[in-house]
């Protein structure tokens, strides 16, 4: 029976899971699934969820830094989610934008994908894509935009099904949402 550990510094968390068979846990979303799936049964478990110097956003020389234990709330103007579950506030897909532009082509561009993997992960090859593109400037060229997004999400991510959403769903949801903050970031940046 696997035992649950909890850390006060992350010198010692550091420890506990550098000693036996345990994993990390921050926020255990997805442990109970996990766990349904049988995975983890025979590991401790170390609960991150004590150590504050985990989470919270700032900016240093090299760019921003946000903790593995920063909530969405923290993030949410950058950030969007769709979740199915109010009540649990856990996102079926998330997506984050960032870019930059200049002279009507995107300069800097960096998406970030949760919930479609184990851990959070980098859309390389939509950023490539996106990069080519100069603004849309008709409905048929943004509904071009969001076919291409669609094949190049493709190479990115590859969601599983799991209790909450189909890996199919999750993946639709990504196009749209990234079409959504790419247009919505092109747009105020002609403002």
């Amino acid at each position: 029976m696997s035992q649950m550990l909890i850390p006060n510094t992350v010198t010692e968390a550091c420890q506990m899971l550098s000693s036996g068979n345990r994993v990390a846990c921050a926020g255990a979303t997805n442990l109970y699934v996990d766990r349904e799936k049988g995975k983890y049964l025979d590991r401790d478990i170390v609960s991150l969820h004590r150590l504050k110097e985990l989470s919270g956003i700032r900016e240093e020389k090299d760019g921003w830094h946000i903790g593995s234990l920063t909530t969405f709330d923290l993030i949410e103007d950058v950030f969007r989610g769709q979740g199915s579950m109010d009540a649990l506030a856990i996102s079926i897909i998330n997506v984050a934008v960032y870019m930059e532009k200049e002279a009507g082509r995107i300069t800097a561009l960096t998406i970030a994908i949760g919930s479609a993997g184990p851990t959070a992960l980098r859309a390389f090859h939509t950023e490539e894509l996106l990069r080519t593109w100069k603004r849309p400037d008709s409905e048929e060229k943004w509904q071009s935009l969001h076919e291409e997004i669609a094949i190049a999400l493709s190479e990115d991510i590859s969601p599983i099904d799991d209790i909450r959403a189909t890996g199919s769903y999750r993946k639709t949801v990504a196009d749209n949402l990234v079409l959504q903050l790419v247009r919505e970031l092109w747009e105020a940046c002609e403002k």
